[in-house]
């Protein structure tokens, strides 16, 4: 059970990783001519949400259940995330980045919750 588990949470990790801040500074730069006073008030923003979804995620968890939110904000969450380049104004394109950071951390508390309750004392 926990080889099965770090070997998915690990792919989701890698993939993850593919999505780096600097990255997306760089393309609102080019498509935009963003400036990066702009970008940072949005990477502010953006982790204040991601923060406030750690909070959100626990009532969101006991009402759906830990697996359910886990899918059902991560798989929208990168959803919008491939759905930011054809946005066809920067106003769009920053609303949909902020709404994906809104939900895209809701999976790491109720990740390792649902791994306490999976994984006995013995086998961690």
């Amino acid at each position: 059970m926990v080889y099965t588990l770090a070997l998915l949470f690990s792919l989701d990790s890698f993939g993850g990783g593919f999505v780096v801040q600097s990255l997306v500074a760089l393309w609102l730069f080019q498509k935009f001519a963003l400036s990066t006073a702009v970008a940072g008030t949005i990477f502010f923003w953006s982790g204040v949400l991601s923060a406030v979804s750690y909070l959100v995620a626990v009532r969101v968890a006991n009402r759906i259940g830990l697996v359910n939110t886990m899918v059902f904000t991560h798989l929208p969450a990168n959803i919008l995330l491939v759905l930011v380049p054809f946005m066809p104004g920067l106003g769009w394109a920053i609303a949909l980045l902020l709404i994906r950071s809104a939900l895209s951390q809701m999976d790491v508390p109720t990740r390792s919750s649902y791994v306490m309750g999976l994984v006995t004392p013995e086998e961690a």
